[in-house]
Parts: structure tokens; C-alpha cells; sequence
């Protein structure tokens, strides 16, 4: 609740700007491809196309700014024997995860208001498409949070990183439509199988490109060892 009270200032409308710049920026991008008259490369419907996979894209990338700099954030909140700085990054990214789902909520609503077709072939393949990208969203941000409290401009170092790996992610495109060397050097990218995973729910013809869904596990779980190990050895110089 702290942590809620001082991101929103106490304002209703600090609420609906968390909430709405991630939606406003979502309905923008798939309006703009859609009014330039790009069919849908999978199925009929051009919203849903590129909401299907711009969605993934603001999963992961929205939160991490965010996510890195809990530590910093909250650092008052070290003085007390039970935190860890660990604690603080995962919370951060719970109140996160919690905003994304009220966008998600919110999005599907208003597509519906226009009449697009938002229930996928498959829920529970794009559901737990959608819970893999919030997760990897956390494990990119758990070693990233600490090495970011001990390197100056880090965090700058990751939006970037994170914006190419979105801009490689095939949320536009699909990966399996590049040339073979495109589409090797794209699978190396695990936000594109999040991408991958989440529209493989939306059409039954499409055979999920490139998705692995053991390599993206691997580098969650990579991550997350990471991030563990480097606060349990840098604990002391975090606070």
C-alpha cells in the first residue's frame, strides 16, 4: 500500500494514468497500423492481429522501469531486519502485474465495443501465454533491479535493451515470414516466443512459428537464479 500511495500520489487520476498510458498507447499503435490498410497477416481481423501481438510487447516492457527501480524506490524500507531487497522487487512487480490485468480487462472491453472477435480460439494457450510474459518480465527486471543500484545509467541500458527486444519480437510480424537467417537470429529473442505463445491461442491455423516454449522457460528460470544469486551475494552493498 505504500508503494501504491507513492506512485499514485493519492490522486484518482494518477490511478487512470497508470492504467491508461499503456492502453492509450496499445489502441494507438493497432488504430495506426490498421488505418494504413495493412490486411491482417493471420485471420480477418487487423485489431486483433496487432493487439494480439502488441500485447505481450506491454506486458513486458510497461513494467520494467518500474520493476528496476523498486530498490531505489523503497530503499527507506531496508532498515527493517525482515526486507530484503529482493522482497521489494517482487512487490513492485505484483502491483504490476495486478495494473496489467486491469488493462487487459479494460482493452478487451473497449474492442468489444468495436466489434472485434476477442475471444481466442484457445483461452487457456493465450492465457498462459499472457502469465509467461509476466513472468519473464520479472525475471528480466530481478538481476537488472540489482546490478541497476550499483551501476550508474544501467537502467537506461535495459529500457533500450527491452525496446529492441520488442522491436525483434515479431508483434508486427510474423517471424516464420522472414528470411531463415532473420528467423534463427529472432528465436534467440524470448520475448518473440511470448508473442509466439499468446497469438498461437487467437488462430487455430497458425502452428506457432518459432515458439519454444522450453527455451523461454529456461531463460526465465536463468533469470531467475540470477537475480537471486546476485542479492544473496550483494545484499550488504544494496542498502
Amino acid at each position: 500500500m505504500r508503494d501504491v500511495r507513492a506512485r499514485m500520489m493519492g490522486s484518482a487520476w494518477s490511478y487512470l494514468r497508470v492504467i491508461g498510458m499503456p492502453l492509450f498507447h496499445l489502441l494507438t499503435l493497432a488504430a495506426f497500423y490498421s488505418a494504413m490498410g495493412r490486411s491482417a497477416l493471420l485471420g480477418t481481423d487487423k485489431m486483433v492481429f496487432y493487439a494480439s501481438g502488441i500485447l505481450p510487447f506491454m506486458l513486458f516492457l510497461y513494467p520494467v522501469r518500474s520493476n528496476i527501480l523498486a530498490i531505489d524506490d523503497n530503499r527507506p524500507l531496508l532498515v527493517f531486519p525482515r526486507v530484503n531487497p529482493i522482497d521489494l522487487v517482487i512487490s513492485r512487480a505484483l502491483l504490476e502485474i495486478v495494473n496489467s490485468l486491469i488493462v487487459i480487462t479494460v482493452l478487451a472491453l473497449a474492442l468489444f465495443a468495436f466489434g472485434a472477435d476477442i475471444v481466442p480460439k484457445n483461452p487457456i494457450k493465450t492465457l498462459s501465454g499472457i502469465g509467461m510474459t509476466m513472468l519473464f518480465s520479472l525475471a528480466f527486471c530481478l538481476p537488472n533491479a540489482i546490478i541497476s543500484r550499483l551501476v550508474t545509467n544501467w537502467l537506461q541500458a535495459c529500457v533500450l535493451t527491452a525496446v529492441g527486444l520488442y522491436i525483434s519480437s515479431g508483434a508486427l510480424f510474423l517471424p516464420s515470414q522472414m528470411p531463415p537467417i532473420v528467423s534463427e537470429i529472432i528465436y534467440f529473442n524470448p520475448l518473440a516466443h511470448c508473442v509466439e505463445w499468446v497469438r498461437s491461442g487467437y488462430y487455430e491455423t497458425y502452428h506457432e512459428g518459432l515458439l519454444d516454449k522450453r527455451y523461454l522457460i529456461g531463460v526465465i528460470l536463468a533469470l531467475l537464479v540470477i537475480g537471486f544469486s546476485l542479492e544473496r551475494f550483494l545484499r550488504g552493498k544494496l542498502n
